[in-house]
């Protein structure tokens, strides 16, 4: 046994060298292991360094930023002209703009810390409208709406007014919530812009004053021409003289054209509807048209659709300005071919009619690029080839602005070399559906009623009150076809006493008359015993949209336009008069049937008060053959010579229900009244009484209206309105002017009786 001592197993020393290089092994592995664990730990920390550098980074970028925001603000807030308060929902101060410490004595520090802004605005605004601004700011922190309005402030005895707007504010930050207030100093713009009113005020009467001193020579010049052109046996002096109208009358359109720009700038340019003749319009459009013709090669064809209504509601003068401005464009710049003016229609029998106006030339055209121009102010296109045509450029742009006022728009074709096309849709109510048919054989025929001889009413009781002598003179003539001898008044108090002991059928009643008009003596009629029954008919001027049925609902029983249209006269009386007898007048194979013999006491005028004799054939009117013998002149001579004065006959004798004598009777007095009515105008113009002014010269609107002086008329119109608004100034500017052409009007037709 001791002998084995010293000896090993192999066996076992053979499982213990396994079990070291096992665990050496296992150790190589953990190491690796823990190795590999070291190297990811390594990396995850190297991640965050690099995270916490790039944080940082940020961090630092982010608070640069925010200071350099918080500079932008500051110096915002400080360069700032305009006063901004930030307050939160509680109403405290968040921050302001400098300008608050400009004018009062809070610091911006006291402002972050937080104010009221009642202490802060106490300091800039007075009590009321310091109340008024914090009811307005707790409206918009209930609403969360925005608001904008003018606010006006005393600073001692310096007035400022501003421009507030107040915005609600909200941020996802807690707190971050509440009011942006702007105060903007807008008194040096309205300032600026009443400035900029009374300069264009003053324009408008510079131009209109310009006007007025400029027409009042040429009226003389183009005056003193025309007695040249009549009176002198100088071929050459006539010639210079025609020259010379030429010339005038060209001024004249600019000024004209320059006047109706400024008054569409200035939005005093208004459309006015009235009843209108389609033919009556056509005609005289195409007649001033071939007169500017007469020296070229080029015709003017008119082609006017037979079926289109005959009378119509619309701004005749407008429409006509239009026509006018557009052809004699193409008269302008076309030297040979044609011009052809068209009208068609388009009507269903229902509401409005739509009037299609076409203008077409054979003129030189308009290059493309320049079609967008044509219709510019003082505009003429391709000037280096037109710069011998006349004009202000202001024609078509006028033209536009007018179609453009009249629910309109005006457009243009042309091909460069071969001519243009202008055109236009325009839409006015139909008055009479009755087709204008073909002009150049229609136009005198319908202009002239035929009166129903059968329709007789001898025994009708008419009254007619209106203050102005013609228009009665007017009505009774209107009358008389039908048997009737109407009482006249010419002022309400004196129809009053007419119907106190008589029973009219119908009283014709105008309405502007002075110091009792027509409608406060309609309603004291009203109030009489029976009134309420009375048929009372308004007789008026004012035709314009809407009124008839305004004067029934003041309580007329139906209205009648003037100048009174026969036909519409007729058909009132056929409605209204009761049957009665039926007694037919009898006239002589020669008489018309509007002539008044010696014993015709249907006008009856004071001792003072001349009224022209009429034979049959001939009127005893005239001039002189130098030997102070009297030269009598035919009817139809007389006409003649108005026509040639540029009076439209043809309305007026439609008005006197186509009696050419009775015409020229109501021509004659006309005349004869000039200096009494322009006197009581320039009395009540003298005296500032623009309320009379406005009733007298409506009288004479109407008057020249029915007579066919149709320029009177216009003039009067104008004044009529403007002194109807209150406009002294245009009525000082256009006043003399309207008494000049008034005075030349009457002393023209003066000569020719």
């Amino acid at each position: 046994m001791e002998e084995n001592k010293g000896i090993i197993d192999p066996a076992a020393q053979d499982s213990g060298v396994v079990d070291v290089e096992k665990e050496l092994k296992e150790l190589r592995l953990k190491q690796k292991k823990l190795e590999r664990e070291n190297r990811r730990l390594q990396i995850e920390m190297d991640t965050i360094k690099d995270m916490n550098e790039q944080i940082a980074r940020t961090q630092g970028f982010m608070k640069k930023e925010n200071q350099r925001q918080i500079f932008y603000n500051t110096q915002l807030l400080k360069v700032s002209p305009y006063l901004v308060l930030m307050v939160d929902e509680k109403l405290k101060t968040v921050m302001a703009s400098d300008v608050l410490t400009q004018m009062t004595d809070v610091s911006l520090d006291a402002v972050r810390d937080g104010m009221q802004l009642d202490e802060v605005l106490s300091k800039v605004l007075e009590e009321s409208v310091l109340n008024s601004l914090l009811e307005k700011c707790h409206s918009v922190l209930e609403n969360r709406v925005s608001d904008t309005f003018m606010l006006n402030n005393y600073f001692g005895e310096e007035e400022k007014i501003y421009k507030v707007d107040i915005n609600f504010y909200s941020s996802p930050v807690e707190g971050a919530s509440g009011l942006c207030i702007l105060f903007t100093d807008m008194t040096e713009v309205i300032e600026a812009k009443e400035r900029a009113e009374r300069a264009d005020k003053a324009k408008s009467n510079f131009l209109a004053n310009m006007s007025h001193e400029i027409r009042t020579p040429m009226n003389a010049i183009n005056g003193m021409s025309e007695f040249i052109l009549r009176d002198s046996t100088d071929e050459e002096a006539k010639k210079n003289a025609a020259m010379i109208k030429s010339a005038a009358k060209s001024l004249i359109s600019i000024i004209n054209d320059i006047l109706d720009f400024s008054k569409i700038e200035s939005g005093k340019m208004e459309i006015i509807n009235d009843t209108y003749s389609l033919a009556s319009l056509v005609n005289d459009v195409a007649t001033m048209i071939r007169i500017r013709l007469q020296e070229k090669k080029v015709g003017l064809v008119v082609n006017l659709d037979p079926d289109t209504p005959s009378r119509l509601y619309g701004d005749e003068v407008r429409i006509k300005q239009v026509m006018i401005n557009i052809l004699n464009n193409s008269v302008k710049f076309t030297n040979e071919g044609q011009i052809t003016f068209t009208i068609k229609h388009e009507w269903d029998g229902k509401g409005d009619c739509c009037l299609h106006v076409s203008i077409s030339d054979t003129g030189i055209g308009i290059k493309k690029e320049e079609l967008g121009k044509i219709f510019e102010s003082f505009t003429q296109v391709d000037t280096k080839r037109n710069r011998s045509i006349e004009g202000t450029g202001l024609g078509l742009a006028i033209s536009r602005r007018l179609v453009t006022m009249m629910g309109g728009e005006l457009r243009v074709e042309s091909v460069y070399g071969e001519g243009s096309t202008f055109s236009f849709d325009i839409y006015n109510s139909v008055i009479d559906a009755e087709p204008v048919g073909v002009l150049a054989d229609n136009y005198d025929v319908k202009l002239v009623h035929e009166v129903d001889k059968s329709f007789q009413r001898p025994d009708a009781r008419i009254l007619v009150v209106d203050d102005n002598d013609m228009n009665l003179k007017v009505a009774a003539g209107l009358l008389k076809p039908y048997g009737i001898v109407p009482d006249l008044a010419t002022s309400g108090p004196e129809s009053l006493e007419l119907v106190k002991d008589k029973k009219y059928d119908i009283i014709f009643m105008d309405h502007m008359m002075p110091k009792m008009d027509g409608v406060e003596t309609m309603h004291r009629m009203r109030e009489m015993k029976g009134g309420d029954k009375w048929k009372i008919i308004a007789l008026t001027a004012n035709a314009i949209s809407g009124m008839e049925a305004k004067y029934v609902e003041e309580g007329f029983n139906g209205y009648l336009a003037k100048p009174i249209d026969p036909a519409t006269m007729e058909d009132l009386l056929k409605k209204e008069l009761p049957e009665g007898s039926e007694e037919i007048l009898e006239f002589g194979p020669d008489d018309e049937a509007l002539e008044f013999g010696p014993e015709d006491d249907a006008l009856e005028f004071g001792p003072g008060e001349d009224v022209l004799e009429f034979g049959s054939e001939e009127n005893t009117s005239g001039g002189s053959d130098g030997s102070g013998a009297s030269v009598k002149k035919s009817t139809e001579e007389l006409l003649a010579l108005l026509e040639g004065l540029g009076i439209n006959t043809k309305t007026g004798i439609a008005h006197a229900a186509g009696d050419k004598e009775f015409y020229l009777e109501l021509v004659s007095d006309y005349v004869k009244g000039f200096k009494e009515r322009s006197a009581q105008l320039q009395g009540f113009y003298d005296s500032g009484s623009l309320g009379d002014y406005s009733i007298l010269v409506h009288a004479l609107k109407s008057n020249s209206n029915t007579l066919g002086i149709e320029d009177i008329g216009a003039r009067a119109k104008d004044l009529e309105f403007a002194s109807r608004d209150d406009d002294a100034s245009f009525v000082s500017s256009h006043h003399d002017e309207l008494i000049e052409a008034y005075r030349k009007r009457t002393e023209e037709i003066g000569r020719i009786f």
